[in-house]
């Protein structure tokens, strides 16, 4: 038993108004003894029991009056019973699966469209009177009206108008939605109807985890709904994807080469022996490659291409093996540079080669103008002493490396918080000319400044040459973009890198109760030294990112760079940051787009298509040192593009893609199905002729306030005849 308006209980008190009054009157008589009294005391002996059971009659039946009236308002719900009444109106959420997986099936029709069709049908049988609203799964979860109503025509009508989404089913989220409907509808006879095609991907792991949390919420409401499990499943299975892009490098230079490497993936069990991938390059088909792809097999396919100009660019990889259109391209957007500045400053340099503190750093940033080669480096340094650091040396760069430099003067170190906060990268570099103390207290400043974390002491034997103590980097699975160009053997080993001397890196004892949580939330370290010593720490530091190394950039303490692994990592540390400057350009469906532009911009109005070529004005905001611009419109995959608002009508490319976790269509087996619905404590139906066949088999939720009103008006009448008849009883006994 449950009450839809419980606080209304508290009418029950009502019934001690009777009790009151029944125990003031008996209050009233007086017993007065007199001579004669024995003669007629068995008579009224035998009386007053009669008139006792007569007034406790009567006082029980006015009791129960207010009583009765307190649950009527208070609507009472009897759960777990069969409905008495077959007619009674319901409450039914309608929690529709419209993920990508949706959209395979037969040849004739889709999953998703076979579910529209069986919500259609069973709103056309509600009964009159009742309220329906359907919650949508696909992507963000959303309502598909603004609100619950009895218009049922409405909601049949809004399901024609329903497309599917390109994100996963967000079945937890959908759980917490569809039951906050009940919030703003009007039966006691609730029903939660979930159709789908219950993808594994969806249900199943960890998905599975926030699903029970959220069906916890719904067992715990005062009046937990009847659940059903409406599965649409028909046949395909059939799936092949484009996974995945990966690109050789971190920024793209205009008249650099690069590779491109396109990952597909084959779901089915149909092998596809002549499979066309088609390479595209600003909308301009420029090559095409055939492979053959089996069953449960993945492949991979390597284009190439030199972008001539710098600006926006994107390619499309697709291919034509299904009729799930969506997942068979890939796309993606580029910034091709110029060039990528940096600034180096040389704490300690040198006319000798090889002596100054950046020149392996130069180099190893300017391969071929070191060679004195033809071809031309992205990556274009300037050196300067530290005395020389100011913001007219900032102006312009990218990025800034610090090598060995002793410290800063107080205005040098504001200009490069500066720098670092609107958007610049810094790689600090220790050395023997540092100093720990003015490194520690101003430029990691109690975990407020640039500095990740403080230099504490020196390890190792200090001897480059020496055979013992030495440390060398761990060569494990990177996950860093920085690094992970290092997981491929053919790119370099990391491992071969050894150290005689080193930092160690942290946070001295003195500072720990000191330093903000935001410190260890966001530090991330990169790579780390055989002894479990951080080698290499990354921290952002406001719109920028500061990364921080435990040795020197040199060949003083190490052997780092006498590797051949020291010319793309040090490319690659310093691509990485200049590339991390501005917001990704390559998105899943769903997430919100940003762009930044000049700040002069600001206030003005910036123009986004949509792949469907639909142009949408957005404003262009304020945003520290720069303009930005949000859209959040990003369901449909494919390439938006963005119309800054100044004289050349700039252009900016995002890439919107799929969630590759919805290209595998398997779906949960008929016994996990089972197993689903028994955790859910739920009915399984897979068509509408069973769910109406269940339907009128059980309707949980009897309303009992009709009754309850009924009860009510017969005890009214019954206390009054009760009370005329004992009047008359009384009477004719005096007599």
């Amino acid at each position: 038993m449950s009450f839809l308006n419980a606080i209304l209980l508290g009418g029950a008190a009502a019934f001690a108004i009777p009790l009151i009054i029944h125990i003031l009157n008996k209050r009233r008589f007086r017993t007065v003894h007199w001579g004669a009294m024995h003669l007629i005391a068995p008579i009224l002996k035998k009386n007053n029991q009669r008139i006792r059971v007569e007034q406790l009659l009567l006082l029980l039946l006015r009791i129960a009056i207010p009583v009765l009236l307190a649950l009527c308002l208070a609507r009472p719900v009897l759960t777990g019973v069969k409905r008495l009444d077959g007619d009674e109106k319901t409450s039914t959420v309608f929690v529709l699966d419209n993920s990508f997986s949706m959209q395979d099936g037969t040849a004739a029709r889709s999953n998703f469209t076979r579910a529209r069709e069986e919500i259609t049908k069973t709103i056309g049988d509600m009964r009159k009177g009742s309220d329906a609203a359907v919650v949508l799964m696909g992507g963000n979860p959303e309502p598909l009206l603004a609100e619950p109503t009895h218009a049922l025509e409405d909601v049949a009508a809004g399901l024609r108008e329903t497309r599917g989404s390109a994100g996963p089913a967000a079945v937890a989220e959908s759980i917490q939605g569809g039951v906050s409907e009940f919030d703003k509808m009007s039966h006691g006879a609730r029903e939660v109807i979930f159709v789908s095609d219950f993808q594994a991907a969806d249900w199943r792991d960890a998905a599975a985890a926030a699903r029970r949390n959220a069906m916890d919420q719904v067992f715990g409401m005062d009046v937990p709904p009847t659940i059903t499990l409406f599965r649409v499943a028909d046949g395909g299975g059939e799936n092949v994807s484009v996974t995945s892009v990966e690109v050789s490098s971190l920024v793209l230079g205009a008249g650099q080469k690069f590779s491109l490497r396109a990952n597909l993936e084959n779901h089915g069990e149909t092998t596809y022996p002549d499979l066309m991938v088609f390479f595209k390059v600003d909308g301009v088909e420029k090559r095409s490659a055939q492979i053959t792809l089996a069953p449960g097999q993945g492949s991979q396919v390597l284009f190439t291409h030199t972008f001539e100009t710098a600006g926006s660019h994107h390619v499309e990889i697709s291919t034509d093996a299904d009729a799930l259109k969506a997942d068979n391209v890939f796309t993606a957007a580029f910034s091709v540079w110029d060039e990528v500045p940096v600034l180096l400053v040389d704490g300690a340099p040198s006319d000798e080669p090889l002596e100054g503190e950046t020149d392996f750093l130069q180099i190893a940033l300017r391969p071929f103008d070191a060679a004195r080669a033809t071809l031309s480096d992205l990556v274009t340094s300037e050196v300067v002493r530290p005395d020389e650091l100011d913001e007219r040396r900032l102006g312009g760069k990218r990025v800034v490396v610090l090598a060995n430099v002793r410290r800063l003067h107080a205005h040098q170190l504001s200009q490069l918080e500066k720098f670092v906060a609107d958007g610049g990268g810094l790689v600090v570099f220790p050395g023997d000319e540092v100093d720990p103390k003015w490194y520690n207290e101003q430029f990691f400043k109690g975990g407020k400044g640039l500095l990740p974390q403080q230099y504490v002491d020196l390890a190792g034997t200090g001897s480059v040459t020496g055979g013992g103590g030495k440390a060398k980097l761990v060569a494990t699975a990177f996950k860093h973009p920085a690094l992970a160009f290092f997981n491929d053997p053919r790119n370099g080993q990391l491992s071969a890198a050894e150290f005689a001397t080193w930092f160690h890196m942290g946070v001295g004892d003195d500072q720990r109760d000191k330093i903000p949580a935001s410190l260890e939330r966001d530090l991330v370290t990169l790579a780390r030294l055989d002894g479990g010593d951080p080698f290499l720490v990354e921290r952002p530091f406001g719109e920028g990112r500061v990364l921080q190394a435990a040795a020197p950039a040199d060949a003083d303490w190490g052997n780092l760079p006498t590797q051949p692994v020291y010319l793309p990592l040090m490319q690659r540390l310093v691509t990485y940051l200049a590339a991390s400057v501005d917001p990704p350009r390559n998105l899943v469906a769903g997430n919100k787009l940003v762009a930044l532009l000049p700040a002069e911009l600001a206030g003005k109005r910036a123009v986004v298509e949509n792949p469907a070529g639909v142009r949408r004005e957005v404003e262009v905001r304020k945003e520290g040192s720069r303009a930005m611009i949000e859209f959040a419109d990003t369901a449909k995959p494919g390439l938006y593009t963005v119309v800054a608002p100044d004289a050349e009508s700039t252009v900016y490319h995002f890439a919107v893609n799929l969630d590759r976790g919805e290209s595998e269509l398997a779906t949960l087996n008929d016994q996990e199905v089972r197993e689903l619905a028994e955790e859910m404590d739920a009915a399984l139906v897979t068509s509408f002729e069973e769910y109406k066949a269940l339907d009128r088999q059980r309707r949980f939720g009897t309303e009992l306030w009709k009754p309850l009103l009924i009860a009510l008006i017969a005890f009214l009448f019954l206390e009054l005849l009760y009370q005329q008849w004992v009047g008359r009883t009384r009477t004719a006994s005096d007599q």
